[in-house]
């Protein structure tokens, strides 16, 4: 933004305004997705098709498994605390501890086509 407001000879606050308010974009969170080399992406079509036409007459099921935290403060989220100055908080509000080795939950589970669904395993 910077080197684009020295090209155009404007203050670096003023091509924000004009990106925000007369052209109307926003900013947006990038999100995921696979990362296709070379002709995978079309392989990926071909591949699905195969899979489909020699699966035709059977049922597919679906297994999953997950790893979750025992201590639920522990899980990813985004934490939040307010202060007048970034400092001014007490320690114990500006950090989230978290041991090196967690106790952690393995979850498994299974879901076929039909929608029937297994127990959920779990374990330590």
């Amino acid at each position: 933004m910077r080197a684009a407001a020295r090209q155009l000879m404007l203050a670096s606050s003023t091509l924000p305004r004009i990106k925000n308010k007369r052209l109307a974009l926003n900013a947006y969170k990038k999100e995921f997705a696979p990362k296709y080399v070379k002709d995978q992406r079309a392989r990926a079509k071909i591949g699905c098709r195969h899979v489909y036409t020699k699966n035709r007459g059977k049922v597919l099921v679906i297994d999953d498994e997950s790893y979750f935290p025992h201590d639920p403060t522990a899980c990813k989220r985004r934490h939040y605390y307010h202060a007048a100055k970034k400092g001014e908080a007490p320690y114990e509000h500006r950090i989230i501890p978290k041991s090196r080795f967690q106790k952690q939950y393995w979850v498994w589970l299974a879901i076929d086509e039909n929608g029937a669904i297994s127990d959920p395993f779990v374990t330590d």
